[in-house]
């Protein structure tokens, strides 16, 4: 498992060495992914969608639209998306 993180482009490194990211991080960026009390960052909007269901919980996102700056919050589930504020929010990609 070390050597395919190594290997990846996508894992993020403290300066110690230390795994800080890989689809989530503890760096702080624009999508906050909170499950179970505990807060981490993800990369982009599909993988605070996706993550629920791949760790069976349920996360409350706050992101900001790219356009407008205007926040945004919604509960993902590991089968639906809810409490989606505005409620015209989308996503595209």
């Amino acid at each position: 498992m070390a050597v395919a993180l190594k290997q990846s482009v996508s894992t993020e490194w403290d300066d110690d060495g230390n795994v800080t990211g890989y689809g989530l991080t503890l760096r702080e960026i624009a999508r906050a992914f909170a499950v179970g009390g505990q807060r981490v960052y993800t990369w982009c909007a599909f993988d605070a969608l996706f993550f629920p269901a791949l760790i069976d919980r349920t996360a409350n996102v706050v992101s900001r639209c790219a356009a407008t700056g205007v926040p945004v919050s919604l509960t993902v589930t590991p089968t639906a998306i809810q409490d989606v504020a505005p409620m015209r929010a989308a996503m595209s990609g």
